[in-house]
């Protein structure tokens, strides 16, 4: 009992230990962002009384929530696990998912990807009888052209139909994983760069809704880093595997301000396991010229468009059609793992300068730049935490989801349209 009012008396003394608490453990701006800003497609956000968002209401609806089963399938790896959940669960190579040239429609594709979400099932246990889920889309066919179109929707489909299937789930949501990017730093305007494992995407969304005519990507990404890098030390004469490369990549490497500096960085050291004991190598060159290939492909003999040459030809495209969205032009969010790249905000901030012109104030009539901000989410997995915020709504099942009922009886054409 003593020891139980000492605690208590702490806590009433240094309010910054219940500030500590409230943060970890109930994300308060993340709610009152969630119920207040967010919205499926064309419906407006619902309009909440100020007595159910007061922190006591917001704390019981918190501690209550409904659990989700979330699956985050990126162009390489598909994550999954539960909404009340800060990090999936576990995750699973699936590059057939998330790979642009592969046909969706294809038997083998069905069958890699009912493996898949079975493993996934059996890893997760029963705690899924009787959840609703929550998919995550890759950005894989997000432009709005004829074939893309076509592509998303039968690959929507195509989950919709297997999860009723292999599960007795009642209810499925299906949000892009552009769009939980942007939510996990509480916005719903901004321009998402998402650095995935074999593909980049420039995803521009205006509240809340994707400008599928301006989505640019190529086929960039943190595999083909890694493919790079694996060329520069398979030179040296060691035993090497794709886990030290993954390593090197992930810890090490960096990108550099300007590509032409001449200056040599010192040599780093790095230890890896032989079968002859523990070695220390010493990289230099391939740290900083490896992750090069993301902005100057052609040097590596890649026939793709480099990330500023796509990023500047979107913002251009943008500044013309909606010139007067201040809040699009200058909010690019980076995301994917390869966006902790150390120097990567610095570079893409280097690449774009001077591409949008100085823009004329519509009411003071004084001309100013329109300032770039470029923003990385804290969160290891953005995309993970924006599903997680959506999950957590009050009108999750009924305004974010489509019932087993209503798919039996409308099928795909309400399905997509319910989600495009």
């Amino acid at each position: 009992l003593s020891c139980v009012n000492s605690i208590c008396f702490q806590w009433t003394n240094q309010p910054q230990i219940w500030q500590l608490f409230l943060e970890r453990h109930f994300p308060v701006l993340d709610i009152l962002f969630a119920e207040t800003q967010l919205h499926l497609g064309s419906r407006p956000p619902p309009c909440i009384s100020l007595e159910a968002l007061s922190p006591k209401a917001l704390f019981r609806h918190y501690a209550t929530r409904n659990n989700v089963c979330v699956i985050d399938c990126g162009s390489g790896y598909c994550k999954y696990g539960f909404s009340r959940d800060g990090v999936p669960s576990g995750s699973t190579i699936f590059l057939e998912y998330g790979d642009t040239q592969h046909v969706v429609e294809d038997p083998a594709c069905v069958e890699a990807l009912q493996r898949m979400f079975a493993l996934a099932f059996v890893r997760l246990g029963g705690q899924i009888q009787g959840m609703p889920f929550m998919v995550v889309e890759p950005l894989h066919y997000v432009s709005s052209n004829t074939e893309d179109t076509a592509k998303r929707h039968v690959s929507r489909d195509l989950v919709a139909s297997l999860l009723f299937k292999l599960t007795d789930t009642p209810r499925i949501c299906f949000v892009s994983q552009a769009l939980c990017a942007l939510y996990s730093i509480r916005r719903t305007t901004g321009i998402i760069v998402n650095l995935g494992f074999n593909k980049t995407s420039i995803v521009p969304v205006v509240d809340g809704k994707i400008l599928r005519n301006f989505v640019i990507s190529n086929r960039l990404g943190a595999g083909t880093i890694s493919l790079i890098l694996s060329r520069f030390i398979a030179a040296r004469e060691h035993q090497w595997n794709m886990s030290d490369v993954r390593k090197i990549k992930e810890n090490l490497c960096f990108i550099r301000l300007d590509p032409n500096d001449q200056e040599v960085p010192p040599p780093v050291p790095f230890s890896f396991e032989t079968d002859n004991g523990p070695m220390v190598v010493h990289l230099q060159e391939e740290l900083y010229v490896s992750p090069e290939v993301l902005f100057v492909p052609e040097r590596f003999g890649i026939a793709e468009s480099g990330l500023g040459e796509i990023l500047r030809t979107c913002l251009r495209g943008l500044a013309t059609a909606v010139p007067d969205r201040f809040d699009l032009l200058s909010t690019i969010v980076l995301c994917g793992g390869t966006s902790k790249l150390t120097g990567l905000v610095a570079r893409v901030k280097h690449e774009l300068n001077g591409v949008l012109t100085p823009v004329k104030h519509p009411t003071l009539g004084t001309t100013f730049d329109i300032p770039m901000n470029i923003l990385v989410p804290p969160m290891a997995e953005s995309p993970w935490h924006g599903a997680n915020m959506i999950a957590s709504m009050r009108n999750f099942e009924s305004d974010w989801t489509i019932s087993r009922a209503q798919y039996g009886q409308f099928g795909p054409l309400f399905l997509n349209m319910m989600f495009e």
